[in-house]
């Protein structure tokens, strides 16, 4: 779809990538706006200049948390400067425990929108405290928003009540007559350097040797490391894990 800036991605290395892009793609508008002697995307745009603001939505925080925890510094970063450039956060998780919805997290995200949990103790680690009411489910919500004092309660919408209805929706979106001709928004690419598990796969690929022993003595020295990053290879479908029959892990 034109809409999109970027392919929906699924993979925890090329969404740190793309965060990374977005933190210099942020920067490059703030060039801009030095140059114009403005402020934000507002004055920008009445200077008669055309840029497009950018939604960034992670479905799944915590599992990009946990796989790497940098992902909490691009996080904040764009959250302080990013709405005034028009780029703008939401970030989802199913799982709101403290080591992932920490407190430097929450100190840049203000705004919270929450379904119903499990716990007072999930309630006060996304909200700082519990709503006044009981959520029932099916998308009654609360919300603590940046400019109100008090819990907000929310009805949110079904988009449609069936896969097939969204794949409809999808479709029409994909070949809307309003979404066709549109010029791609390309952001810059990220200078961000390759992820141990990178440098660990290329290395396997290019040698076609898997002995813990020699990826240890050329490009990891941490087995603890090495050991939990052949385990996601083997997960991800790259490798096979050893067996009584053969003691290596073998390429795919």
């Amino acid at each position: 779809m034109a809409y999109l800036v970027e392919r929906v991605i699924t993979k925890s290395e090329e969404a740190i990538s793309l965060l990374s892009s977005l933190v210099q793609e942020m920067e490059k508008r703030y060039e801009l706006f030095k140059k114009e002697k403005v402020r934000n995307i507002s004055h920008y745009r009445k200077k008669n200049h055309t840029i497009k603001n950018i939604v960034v939505i992670i479905d799944e925080f915590a599992d990009l948390f946990l796989y790497d925890k940098s992902v909490e510094d691009y996080v904040c970063l764009l959250a302080q400067k990013s709405r005034a450039a028009g780029i703008f956060l939401c970030i989802c998780t199913q799982r709101p425990s403290v080591d992932v919805v920490s407190g430097l997290v929450k100190a840049n995200l203000p705004s919270r929108l929450v379904f119903r949990l499990t716990s007072t103790h999930d309630y006060k680690t996304v909200l700082d405290g519990k709503p006044p009411f009981k959520l029932i489910g099916k998308g009654d919500s609360v919300a603590q928003l940046e400019s109100k004092e008090n819990f907000m309660r929310l009805q949110s919408c079904l988009v449609a009540p069936t896969d097939s209805e969204v794949d409809e929706i999808i479709e029409q979106l994909t070949t809307s007559k309003t979404n066709s001709g549109k010029e791609k928004y390309t952001l810059p690419t990220s200078n961000l350097p390759p992820s141990k598990k990178e440098i660990v796969w290329n290395f396997i690929i290019q040698t076609n040797d898997t002995r813990l022993r020699s990826i240890l003595k050329e490009v990891c020295g941490d087995m603890g490391e090495l050991v939990q990053i052949m385990r996601e290879l083997v997960s991800e479908g790259k490798l096979a894990a050893p067996s009584d029959k053969e003691r290596r892990y073998k390429i795919i």
